[in-house]
């Protein structure tokens, strides 16, 4: 091997350290499995603002952020059956349902991002 091709091996490698370490990466940190408080719904950027059940109510901590893959679910009784029925939602209608239930508690499965909110991938809500 010449100087030339290992002094281009050499650039290439450090061209592609220098590329690793600059982008951004939307790996999820921490898989998040807990219950919040329903505090604000924000229907334009597709998130809910949420709090701890045992924090201050009206006061917003982090968001849930929502996409097209989020499934949304809640437990309805049927008094004629005797029995409960899970009601498997679009994640527009988990906002709709969200934003009629504000001070409610659900239960969020997902991941946090880097910037501390909170990608959601299921939500129960305990209606």
């Amino acid at each position: 091997m010449n100087l030339f091709s290992r002094n281009w091996l050499y650039g290439l490698l450090t061209l592609m350290l220098v590329a690793s370490t600059c982008l951004p990466s939307a790996a999820q940190l921490v898989l998040v499995d807990e219950p919040f408080r329903i505090v604000e719904v924000d229907h334009a950027e597709k998130r809910i603002g949420i709090a701890k059940p045992d924090a201050k109510p009206n006061v917003r901590q982090n968001w849930v952020y929502l996409d097209l893959d989020t499934k949304g679910s809640y437990r309805k009784y049927i008094p004629s059956a005797r029995a409960y029925r899970d009601v498997v939602l679009s994640p527009t209608q988990v906002l709709n349902v969200a934003d009629a239930n504000k001070g409610q508690i659900m239960r969020v499965k997902g991941g946090r991002d880097w910037g501390g909110s909170i990608k959601a991938k299921t939500i129960h809500f305990k209606i």
